[in-house]
Protein backbone atom coordinates (compact mmCIF):
# COMPACT_ATOMS: atom_id res chain seq x y z
CA UNK A 1 0.00 0.00 0.00
CA UNK A 2 1.82 3.47 -1.21
CA UNK A 3 2.45 5.87 1.29
CA UNK A 4 1.26 9.24 0.14
CA UNK A 5 2.34 13.20 0.80
CA UNK A 6 -0.16 15.37 1.63
CA UNK A 7 -0.22 17.01 -2.07
CA UNK A 8 -0.52 13.42 -3.36
CA UNK A 9 -3.70 12.99 -0.79
CA UNK A 10 -5.19 16.62 -1.91
CA UNK A 11 -5.05 15.66 -5.46
CA UNK A 12 -6.87 12.10 -4.94
CA UNK A 13 -9.57 14.16 -2.93
CA UNK A 14 -9.71 16.56 -5.57
CA UNK A 15 -11.00 13.70 -8.60
CA UNK A 16 -12.73 11.69 -6.10
CA UNK A 17 -14.90 15.38 -5.93
CA UNK A 18 -14.96 16.06 -9.69
CA UNK A 19 -15.62 12.40 -10.49
CA UNK A 20 -18.78 12.52 -7.58
CA UNK A 21 -19.64 16.31 -9.40
CA UNK A 22 -19.88 14.62 -12.82
CA UNK A 23 -21.68 11.50 -11.78
CA UNK A 24 -24.48 13.78 -10.11
CA UNK A 25 -24.66 16.02 -13.37
CA UNK A 26 -25.20 12.28 -15.55
CA UNK A 27 -27.59 11.11 -12.92
CA UNK A 28 -29.90 14.55 -13.48
CA UNK A 29 -29.18 13.71 -17.27
CA UNK A 30 -30.36 10.47 -17.12
CA UNK A 31 -33.19 11.22 -15.36
CA UNK A 32 -34.17 14.02 -18.02
CA UNK A 33 -33.76 11.83 -20.73
CA UNK A 34 -35.94 9.21 -19.21
CA UNK A 35 -38.52 11.20 -18.80
CA UNK A 36 -38.37 13.00 -22.35
CA UNK A 37 -38.06 8.91 -23.30
CA UNK A 38 -35.11 9.94 -25.41
CA UNK A 39 -33.43 6.28 -25.44
CA UNK A 40 -30.97 7.16 -28.12
CA UNK A 41 -29.12 9.71 -25.64
CA UNK A 42 -29.44 7.89 -22.69
CA UNK A 43 -27.28 5.09 -23.67
CA UNK A 44 -24.90 8.04 -24.28
CA UNK A 45 -25.17 9.17 -20.68
CA UNK A 46 -25.26 5.64 -19.02
CA UNK A 47 -22.02 4.87 -20.94
CA UNK A 48 -20.26 7.71 -19.47
CA UNK A 49 -21.79 6.56 -15.94
CA UNK A 50 -20.59 3.83 -15.98
CA UNK A 51 -17.35 4.54 -17.31
CA UNK A 52 -17.03 7.37 -14.04
CA UNK A 53 -18.12 4.21 -11.76
CA UNK A 54 -15.13 2.24 -13.17
CA UNK A 55 -12.77 5.68 -12.10
CA UNK A 56 -14.17 5.67 -9.16
CA UNK A 57 -13.64 1.92 -8.16
CA UNK A 58 -10.02 2.68 -9.70
CA UNK A 59 -9.23 5.27 -6.85
CA UNK A 60 -10.36 2.98 -4.13
CA UNK A 61 -8.68 0.21 -5.19
CA UNK A 62 -5.22 1.86 -5.90
CA UNK A 63 -6.02 3.89 -1.84
CA UNK A 64 -8.28 2.45 0.07
CA UNK A 65 -6.33 3.70 3.02
CA UNK A 66 -6.99 6.83 2.18
CA UNK A 67 -9.27 8.33 4.93
CA UNK A 68 -6.28 6.39 7.27
CA UNK A 69 -3.60 8.70 5.82
CA UNK A 70 -5.17 11.62 6.10
CA UNK A 71 -6.21 11.53 9.45
CA UNK A 72 -2.83 10.80 10.65
CA UNK A 73 -1.46 13.77 8.12
CA UNK A 74 -3.97 16.02 9.47
CA UNK A 75 -2.63 17.22 12.64
CA UNK A 76 0.85 17.11 11.16
CA UNK A 77 0.23 19.18 7.61
CA UNK A 78 0.19 22.79 6.64
CA UNK A 79 -3.51 24.82 8.39
CA UNK A 80 -4.27 25.26 4.53
CA UNK A 81 -4.22 22.01 3.10
CA UNK A 82 -6.03 20.68 5.99
CA UNK A 83 -8.46 23.52 5.39
CA UNK A 84 -8.66 22.72 1.42
CA UNK A 85 -8.82 18.75 2.42
CA UNK A 86 -12.05 19.49 4.47
CA UNK A 87 -13.52 21.13 1.96
CA UNK A 88 -13.56 18.84 -0.72
CA UNK A 89 -14.54 16.35 1.90
CA UNK A 90 -18.01 18.02 3.16
CA UNK A 91 -18.36 18.96 -0.76
CA UNK A 92 -18.36 15.29 -1.88
CA UNK A 93 -20.69 13.81 1.17
CA UNK A 94 -22.48 16.64 0.11
CA UNK A 95 -22.74 15.27 -3.54
CA UNK A 96 -22.95 11.51 -2.47
CA UNK A 97 -25.85 13.02 -0.17
CA UNK A 98 -27.68 14.13 -3.44
CA UNK A 99 -26.80 10.84 -5.20
CA UNK A 100 -28.31 8.95 -2.31
CA UNK A 101 -31.60 11.22 -1.75
CA UNK A 102 -34.56 8.70 -2.15
CA UNK A 103 -33.37 5.67 -1.17
CA UNK A 104 -35.03 3.78 1.56
CA UNK A 105 -32.09 3.59 4.73
CA UNK A 106 -31.82 0.75 7.19
CA UNK A 107 -34.45 2.39 9.56
CA UNK A 108 -36.69 3.12 7.07
CA UNK A 109 -35.84 -0.26 5.82
CA UNK A 110 -37.06 -1.88 9.45
CA UNK A 111 -39.96 0.34 9.77
CA UNK A 112 -41.56 -0.91 6.96
CA UNK A 113 -41.16 -4.47 6.97
CA UNK A 114 -41.73 -4.28 10.57
CA UNK A 115 -45.06 -2.88 9.82
CA UNK A 116 -45.83 -5.05 7.17
CA UNK A 117 -44.39 -8.27 8.89
CA UNK A 118 -47.73 -10.20 9.26
CA UNK A 119 -47.74 -9.75 4.77
CA UNK A 120 -44.49 -11.09 4.40
CA UNK A 121 -44.66 -13.55 6.97
CA UNK A 122 -44.33 -16.59 4.33
CA UNK A 123 -42.00 -14.36 2.12
CA UNK A 124 -39.25 -17.53 1.31
CA UNK A 125 -36.80 -15.96 -1.11
CA UNK A 126 -35.40 -12.45 -1.28
CA UNK A 127 -33.48 -11.65 -4.12
CA UNK A 128 -31.20 -8.13 -4.19
CA UNK A 129 -29.97 -6.86 -7.60
CA UNK A 130 -29.66 -3.37 -8.77
CA UNK A 131 -28.07 -1.59 -10.42
CA UNK A 132 -25.09 -3.16 -8.58
CA UNK A 133 -26.28 -3.75 -5.24
CA UNK A 134 -22.81 -4.05 -3.63
CA UNK A 135 -21.99 -0.16 -3.91
CA UNK A 136 -24.27 -0.02 -0.89
CA UNK A 137 -21.87 0.05 1.87
CA UNK A 138 -24.79 -0.92 4.51
CA UNK A 139 -26.02 -3.84 2.03
CA UNK A 140 -25.66 -6.24 5.33
CA UNK A 141 -27.12 -4.29 7.59
CA UNK A 142 -30.06 -3.62 4.72
CA UNK A 143 -30.60 -7.27 4.33
CA UNK A 144 -30.81 -7.59 8.49
CA UNK A 145 -33.17 -5.12 8.67
CA UNK A 146 -35.48 -6.84 6.21
CA UNK A 147 -35.08 -10.35 7.78
CA UNK A 148 -35.88 -9.17 11.16
CA UNK A 149 -39.56 -9.58 10.21
CA UNK A 150 -39.64 -12.06 7.08
CA UNK A 151 -38.82 -15.41 9.41
CA UNK A 152 -39.52 -17.59 6.36
CA UNK A 153 -36.67 -16.08 4.09
CA UNK A 154 -34.35 -19.75 3.66
CA UNK A 155 -32.97 -18.57 0.50
CA UNK A 156 -30.95 -15.37 -0.17
CA UNK A 157 -29.82 -14.17 -3.87
CA UNK A 158 -27.49 -11.54 -4.65
CA UNK A 159 -26.62 -10.70 -8.40
CA UNK A 160 -24.06 -8.79 -8.91
CA UNK A 161 -21.36 -6.97 -11.89
CA UNK A 162 -18.43 -8.87 -9.97
CA UNK A 163 -16.23 -5.83 -11.48
CA UNK A 164 -14.81 -5.00 -7.81
CA UNK A 165 -13.55 -8.04 -6.60
CA UNK A 166 -12.76 -6.55 -3.27
CA UNK A 167 -16.15 -4.98 -2.98
CA UNK A 168 -18.25 -7.99 -3.89
CA UNK A 169 -16.88 -10.59 -1.96
CA UNK A 170 -17.41 -7.97 0.90
CA UNK A 171 -20.69 -7.39 0.38
CA UNK A 172 -21.11 -11.38 0.13
CA UNK A 173 -19.10 -11.94 3.46
CA UNK A 174 -21.26 -9.42 5.34
CA UNK A 175 -24.39 -10.60 3.91
CA UNK A 176 -23.50 -14.03 4.21
CA UNK A 177 -23.24 -13.24 8.35
CA UNK A 178 -26.38 -11.82 8.43
CA UNK A 179 -28.59 -13.93 6.99
CA UNK A 180 -26.86 -17.14 8.30
CA UNK A 181 -27.84 -15.68 11.64
CA UNK A 182 -31.35 -15.37 10.66
CA UNK A 183 -31.73 -18.95 9.49
CA UNK A 184 -31.12 -18.69 6.08
CA UNK A 185 -30.31 -21.77 4.59
CA UNK A 186 -28.85 -21.33 0.82
CA UNK A 187 -27.33 -18.25 -0.52
CA UNK A 188 -26.77 -18.03 -4.31
CA UNK A 189 -24.36 -15.46 -5.91
CA UNK A 190 -25.17 -15.20 -9.35
CA UNK A 191 -22.23 -13.19 -11.17
CA UNK A 192 -22.95 -11.44 -14.99
CA UNK A 193 -20.72 -12.30 -17.44
CA UNK A 194 -21.54 -11.44 -21.40
CA UNK A 195 -18.44 -13.32 -22.90
CA UNK A 196 -14.92 -13.90 -22.86
CA UNK A 197 -12.09 -11.98 -22.53
CA UNK A 198 -12.75 -9.14 -24.47
CA UNK A 199 -16.24 -9.47 -25.58
CA UNK A 200 -17.10 -9.06 -22.19
CA UNK A 201 -15.03 -5.84 -21.74
CA UNK A 202 -16.45 -4.48 -24.96
CA UNK A 203 -20.38 -5.08 -23.90
CA UNK A 204 -19.86 -4.09 -20.59
CA UNK A 205 -17.27 -0.53 -21.36
CA UNK A 206 -14.98 -1.58 -18.76
CA UNK A 207 -11.16 -2.02 -19.63
CA UNK A 208 -9.59 -5.12 -17.65
CA UNK A 209 -13.32 -6.25 -16.80
CA UNK A 210 -12.99 -9.57 -17.50
CA UNK A 211 -9.79 -10.41 -15.40
CA UNK A 212 -11.69 -8.68 -12.37
CA UNK A 213 -14.26 -11.04 -12.97
CA UNK A 214 -12.60 -13.92 -13.03
CA UNK A 215 -10.67 -13.21 -9.83
CA UNK A 216 -14.26 -12.17 -8.26
CA UNK A 217 -15.17 -16.34 -9.04
CA UNK A 218 -11.87 -17.53 -8.02
CA UNK A 219 -12.39 -16.58 -4.45
CA UNK A 220 -16.05 -16.66 -4.62
CA UNK A 221 -14.93 -20.60 -5.39
CA UNK A 222 -12.25 -20.54 -2.47
CA UNK A 223 -14.90 -18.59 -0.04
CA UNK A 224 -17.85 -21.56 -1.03
CA UNK A 225 -15.34 -24.58 0.56
CA UNK A 226 -15.66 -22.80 3.79
CA UNK A 227 -19.32 -21.73 3.63
CA UNK A 228 -21.62 -25.08 1.91
CA UNK A 229 -24.87 -23.21 1.69
CA UNK A 230 -23.13 -20.63 -0.69
CA UNK A 231 -23.93 -21.42 -4.40
CA UNK A 232 -22.23 -19.59 -7.64
CA UNK A 233 -23.74 -19.21 -11.27
CA UNK A 234 -23.15 -17.15 -13.98
CA UNK A 235 -25.99 -15.53 -15.99
CA UNK A 236 -25.82 -13.93 -19.92
CA UNK A 237 -27.57 -11.87 -21.74
CA UNK A 238 -27.60 -12.90 -25.15
CA UNK A 239 -26.99 -10.01 -27.62
CA UNK A 240 -25.56 -9.03 -31.01
CA UNK A 241 -22.17 -8.45 -29.76
CA UNK A 242 -21.78 -11.73 -28.52
CA UNK A 243 -23.74 -14.42 -30.43
CA UNK A 244 -20.49 -15.87 -32.03
CA UNK A 245 -18.92 -16.15 -28.73
CA UNK A 246 -21.54 -18.21 -26.78
CA UNK A 247 -20.08 -21.46 -27.25
CA UNK A 248 -16.17 -20.27 -25.92
CA UNK A 249 -18.22 -19.29 -22.77
CA UNK A 250 -20.25 -22.22 -22.19
CA UNK A 251 -17.31 -23.84 -22.40
CA UNK A 252 -15.87 -21.83 -19.72
CA UNK A 253 -18.58 -22.07 -17.73
CA UNK A 254 -18.01 -26.32 -17.57
CA UNK A 255 -14.54 -26.10 -16.92
CA UNK A 256 -15.33 -24.08 -14.12
CA UNK A 257 -17.96 -26.16 -13.21
CA UNK A 258 -20.44 -23.71 -12.65
CA UNK A 259 -24.15 -23.54 -13.88
CA UNK A 260 -24.70 -20.36 -16.39
CA UNK A 261 -28.43 -19.52 -17.70
CA UNK A 262 -28.95 -17.28 -20.63
CA UNK A 263 -31.61 -14.91 -21.95
CA UNK A 264 -31.82 -12.59 -24.73
CA UNK A 265 -31.80 -9.10 -24.21
CA UNK A 266 -34.67 -7.56 -23.00
CA UNK A 267 -35.44 -4.33 -24.63
CA UNK A 268 -36.51 -1.83 -21.92
CA UNK A 269 -36.67 1.77 -22.90
CA UNK A 270 -38.05 2.61 -18.66
CA UNK A 271 -35.71 0.14 -16.77
CA UNK A 272 -32.77 -0.86 -18.86
CA UNK A 273 -32.73 2.65 -21.37
CA UNK A 274 -31.73 0.51 -24.18
CA UNK A 275 -33.63 0.51 -26.88
CA UNK A 276 -31.25 0.61 -29.44
CA UNK A 277 -32.13 -1.45 -33.19
CA UNK A 278 -28.39 -2.28 -32.87
CA UNK A 279 -28.82 -4.54 -29.53
CA UNK A 280 -32.69 -5.78 -30.53
CA UNK A 281 -31.92 -9.63 -31.41
CA UNK A 282 -35.78 -9.70 -33.54
CA UNK A 283 -34.70 -7.35 -36.11
CA UNK A 284 -32.87 -9.27 -37.88
CA UNK A 285 -34.86 -12.60 -37.00
CA UNK A 286 -31.58 -13.57 -36.21
CA UNK A 287 -31.07 -17.34 -37.22
CA UNK A 288 -27.64 -17.80 -34.98
CA UNK A 289 -29.64 -16.66 -31.53
CA UNK A 290 -32.78 -18.80 -33.06
CA UNK A 291 -30.27 -22.02 -33.20
CA UNK A 292 -28.55 -21.23 -29.90
CA UNK A 293 -31.82 -21.27 -27.90
CA UNK A 294 -32.82 -24.07 -29.55
CA UNK A 295 -29.92 -26.43 -29.06
CA UNK A 296 -30.74 -24.97 -25.02
CA UNK A 297 -34.13 -26.37 -25.18
CA UNK A 298 -32.82 -29.92 -26.11
CA UNK A 299 -30.04 -29.88 -23.88
CA UNK A 300 -31.44 -28.47 -20.65
CA UNK A 301 -32.85 -29.79 -17.08
CA UNK A 302 -35.85 -28.57 -15.49
CA UNK A 303 -37.35 -25.43 -16.37
CA UNK A 304 -34.85 -23.74 -17.79
CA UNK A 305 -35.59 -26.63 -20.90
CA UNK A 306 -39.19 -24.79 -21.33
CA UNK A 307 -38.22 -21.19 -21.06
CA UNK A 308 -35.59 -21.81 -23.61
CA UNK A 309 -38.31 -23.47 -25.81
CA UNK A 310 -40.41 -20.85 -25.62
CA UNK A 311 -37.34 -17.83 -26.49
CA UNK A 312 -36.61 -19.98 -29.57
CA UNK A 313 -40.08 -19.38 -30.59
CA UNK A 314 -40.02 -15.33 -29.24
CA UNK A 315 -37.06 -14.36 -31.71
CA UNK A 316 -39.32 -16.34 -34.31
CA UNK A 317 -42.03 -13.73 -33.82
CA UNK A 318 -44.33 -16.11 -31.72
CA UNK A 319 -45.77 -14.35 -28.64
CA UNK A 320 -44.61 -15.34 -25.21
CA UNK A 321 -46.21 -18.98 -24.69
CA UNK A 322 -45.77 -19.82 -20.58
CA UNK A 323 -46.95 -18.00 -17.99
CA UNK A 324 -45.43 -15.60 -15.79
CA UNK A 325 -46.17 -15.36 -12.08
CA UNK A 326 -44.73 -12.16 -11.38
CA UNK A 327 -46.97 -9.78 -10.11
CA UNK A 328 -48.68 -12.32 -8.27
CA UNK A 329 -46.44 -14.89 -6.96
CA UNK A 330 -43.38 -12.40 -6.59
CA UNK A 331 -42.67 -8.79 -6.84
CA UNK A 332 -39.93 -5.93 -6.97
CA UNK A 333 -39.39 -3.42 -4.11
CA UNK A 334 -37.61 -0.80 -5.48
CA UNK A 335 -34.64 1.16 -3.97
CA UNK A 336 -36.84 4.17 -3.26
CA UNK A 337 -40.23 1.88 -1.86
CA UNK A 338 -41.93 1.87 -5.06
CA UNK A 339 -43.57 -1.79 -6.06
CA UNK A 340 -43.31 -3.33 -9.11
CA UNK A 341 -44.86 -6.27 -10.80
CA UNK A 342 -41.27 -7.14 -12.74
CA UNK A 343 -38.24 -5.18 -13.69
CA UNK A 344 -40.03 -4.79 -17.20
CA UNK A 345 -42.92 -3.04 -15.74
CA UNK A 346 -41.52 -0.35 -14.11
CA UNK A 347 -43.85 2.42 -14.79
CA UNK A 348 -46.55 0.65 -14.10
CA UNK A 349 -46.06 0.96 -10.38
CA UNK A 350 -48.75 -0.02 -7.84
CA UNK A 351 -47.57 1.94 -5.23
CA UNK A 352 -45.29 3.04 -2.69
CA UNK A 353 -44.43 1.09 0.81
CA UNK A 354 -43.17 4.85 2.10
CA UNK A 355 -46.76 5.99 1.93
CA UNK A 356 -49.08 2.70 2.04
CA UNK A 357 -48.87 -0.51 3.30
CA UNK A 358 -48.16 -3.46 1.30
CA UNK A 359 -51.62 -4.89 1.80
CA UNK A 360 -53.58 -1.70 0.61
CA UNK A 361 -51.10 -1.30 -2.29
CA UNK A 362 -51.26 -5.37 -2.90
CA UNK A 363 -54.72 -5.84 -2.81
CA UNK A 364 -56.05 -2.87 -4.36
CA UNK A 365 -58.01 -1.92 -7.23
CA UNK A 366 -54.63 0.14 -9.05
CA UNK A 367 -52.79 -3.43 -8.83
CA UNK A 368 -54.95 -5.71 -10.51
CA UNK A 369 -55.76 -2.84 -12.96
CA UNK A 370 -52.18 -2.93 -13.87
CA UNK A 371 -51.32 -6.80 -13.68
CA UNK A 372 -54.22 -6.92 -16.52
CA UNK A 373 -52.55 -3.94 -18.30
CA UNK A 374 -49.44 -5.86 -18.07
CA UNK A 375 -50.52 -9.41 -19.01
CA UNK A 376 -52.07 -7.78 -22.29
CA UNK A 377 -49.52 -5.23 -23.27
CA UNK A 378 -45.83 -6.48 -21.87
CA UNK A 379 -46.18 -9.79 -21.25
CA UNK A 380 -46.57 -11.38 -24.70
CA UNK A 381 -43.38 -9.80 -25.80
CA UNK A 382 -40.70 -9.78 -22.51
CA UNK A 383 -38.29 -12.25 -23.17
CA UNK A 384 -36.87 -12.26 -19.27
CA UNK A 385 -36.19 -15.05 -17.03
CA UNK A 386 -37.78 -13.53 -13.77
CA UNK A 387 -40.02 -16.44 -12.92
CA UNK A 388 -38.47 -19.90 -13.18
CA UNK A 389 -40.71 -22.24 -11.89
CA UNK A 390 -42.90 -24.51 -13.20
CA UNK A 391 -45.99 -23.01 -14.63
CA UNK A 392 -48.43 -26.26 -15.77
CA UNK A 393 -49.00 -29.64 -14.41
CA UNK A 394 -47.63 -30.63 -17.82
CA UNK A 395 -44.23 -28.61 -16.94
CA UNK A 396 -44.37 -30.64 -13.41
CA UNK A 397 -44.74 -34.13 -14.91
CA UNK A 398 -41.74 -33.11 -17.49
CA UNK A 399 -39.58 -32.14 -15.15
CA UNK A 400 -40.67 -35.45 -12.92
CA UNK A 401 -39.74 -37.67 -16.28
CA UNK A 402 -36.42 -36.03 -16.71
CA UNK A 403 -35.81 -37.02 -13.23
CA UNK A 404 -36.78 -40.46 -13.10
CA UNK A 405 -35.39 -40.83 -16.74
CA UNK A 406 -32.01 -39.21 -16.35
CA UNK A 407 -32.94 -37.29 -19.78
CA UNK A 408 -33.41 -33.81 -20.88
CA UNK A 409 -37.32 -34.63 -21.78
CA UNK A 410 -37.11 -31.03 -23.78
CA UNK A 411 -39.81 -29.30 -24.93
CA UNK A 412 -41.09 -28.90 -28.67
CA UNK A 413 -39.67 -25.34 -29.87
CA UNK A 414 -43.14 -23.61 -29.84
CA UNK A 415 -42.88 -23.16 -26.28
CA UNK A 416 -46.04 -25.92 -25.00
CA UNK A 417 -46.01 -27.96 -22.63
CA UNK A 418 -46.91 -31.00 -24.95
CA UNK A 419 -46.75 -34.27 -22.44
Amino acid sequence: MPTLDTAEILNILQMRRQHCRNLLDLSRRQRGLIDASDYSHLLTVLGQKQRLLGRLDELNTQHPDLRGQWVRLRTLGDPEWRDDCEHILAETEAILADLHAGLISVEEARRIFARDREDFRTLRKLSLTGGEPSLRRDLADLVGAVLDSTPAVRTLRLASHGMVPDRTLAAVEGCWSVAHAHGVERFEVQISLDGVGEVHERIRGIRGGYARVRETLERLMQLQKVVAALRISLSTVVQPLNLENLPELRRLAATLGLPITFSPIVMSGAYYANQSRDLDLSVGGDARAQAFFEDLAHTSRGTDAFYYADMRGMLEGKPRGRICMQGYHSCVLEADGGLHACVNSETLTFGNLREQPFREIWWGEKAEALRRQLHQEICPTCPSKCYARPVSAGEVLRISMQKLSGGSGAPSSSGSSEV
